[in-house]
């Protein structure tokens, strides 16, 4: 099973580890703000993923995404020191702020 939800018009998916085989669920989500949750079966998903090009298209965008950002942490634990790991998330979620205050 796939999760996913949308606030604020925005899609985010979260769980999608299961549609490599992984039988465990690895993550949890917290929500922020009021949203729908939907879940999909994997067959479902595969059928969706392959007639429909647009959800492809962002489903595969946001696993590249999220893929970046985790090779990025990984990088970051690697290499840098604790207070330069920390200043990070910092700036990602300023960052964030000035976007979603620019687009209102």
């Amino acid at each position: 099973m796939i999760l996913f939800f949308g606030g604020n018009g925005g899609r985010q998916f979260f769980d999608e580890g299961c549609s490599n085989g992984h039988s465990i669920r690895g993550t949890t989500t917290v929500t922020l703000e009021d949203c729908t949750i939907s879940s999909i079966i994997k067959a479902a998903m595969r059928a969706v993923r392959k007639n429909e090009p647009r959800f492809s298209e962002l489903f595969l965008n946001y696993v590249l995404v999220r893929n970046s950002g985790v090779e990025e942490d990984l990088i970051d634990q690697l290499f840098n020191s604790s207070e330069r790991r920390l200043a990070r998330p910092l700036l990602i979620w300023r960052i964030s702020a000035r976007r979603q205050a620019g687009a209102h």
